[in-house]
């Protein structure tokens, strides 16, 4: 079974533990763990697994002392379980942090490629998405700075050099016979382990260069609109269903330009701007 360290899903490193156990171990059931954590229910550890259910702090602690995982193991379980369940984004930055310097710790000592970490670099930061699509209509051949002048707000040349290195490492990039730099596929997307806290920092700075566009760029480089809507439950889903599609026809239609000469950012916000409230009803 592959290092808890590679992990930035506590689910994710339960369920393959499961699997792994159940083929060593045939009579090995999620009753057996039940009982060996001490958990009365004996269905608890699947409904977490399933995400019906979340760990706390001390049946955390009974999990990873039934799975038999060493010290720094266990701390760094409670650690991952305590980075999924945080409730603001500044504690789960703080714990991310801290899973990183654990990972880049023990990449050293690993011959494991614990891509998920990579994974979460690429999805947190802005500016490996646009590097990666101004390589895709440019080409690149090594000019740094260039490249980095190239991103707009404009970003030092070491990022620009950290970024290409990031992107060749996971694969999104690789390097042909003369040099240059081309894209190994079109399309990328992320599971369910990486997206989460990742997009939440995409979609935070993408709102920071919007708010940069409409301060800096003049008009006629940017469009910017917004709408304020009294809207039903019902119309709100209909509405997101539309919003995916449109995704998806911008995304088309973005694939078919032949000559792209420029990087755009497209950002969707749908939020509420009320709380909801039952309607008072008649006095008596």
């Amino acid at each position: 079974m592959k290092s808890i360290f590679v992990y930035l899903d506590y689910r994710q490193f339960l369920a393959d533990y499961y699997a792994d156990r159940k083929i060593a171990e045939p009579s090995f059931s999620y009753k057996v763990w039940a009982d060996a954590a001490g958990f009365k229910a004996k269905d608890f550890l699947w409904r977490v697994l399933r995400g019906g259910s979340r760990l706390s702090a001390q049946s955390a602690k009974e999990t990873a002392k039934a799975m038999g995982l060493s010290p720094d193991e266990s701390a760094h379980f409670k650690d991952l379980v305590d980075f999924n369940q945080a409730k603001t984004f500044s504690e789960r930055e703080r714990l991310y942090l801290k899973l990183r310097k654990q990972y880049v710790r023990r990449k050293a000592a690993s011959p494991t490629r614990l891509i998920p970490h990579e994974q979460f670099e690429f999805y947190s930061e802005w500016r490996h998405s646009a590097i990666r699509s101004l390589i895709n209509s440019y080409g690149f051949s090594g000019d740094y700075q260039w490249l980095s002048q190239a991103v707009y707000p404009a970003i030092s040349v070491a990022k620009a050099r950290k970024s290409v290195a990031l992107m060749e490492k996971l694969g999104l990039i690789a390097k042909d016979g003369s040099g240059s730099y081309h894209l190994t596929d079109a399309n990328i997307s992320t599971g369910d382990e990486v997206r989460g806290g990742a997009l939440l920092r995409f979609y935070r700075s993408g709102m920071d260069l919007m708010r940069n566009a409409l301060e800096k760029l003049h008009v006629d480089k940017r469009n910017i609109q917004g709408l304020t809507m009294g809207i039903s439950e019902d119309t709100y889903k209909k509405v997101v269903d539309r919003i995916i599609g449109f995704r998806q026809e911008i995304a088309d239609l973005a694939g078919q330009d032949s000559g792209p000469d420029r990087v755009y950012q497209l950002n969707f916000h749908l939020f509420p701007l009320s709380c909801v409230k039952k309607k008072r009803g008649k006095k008596s």
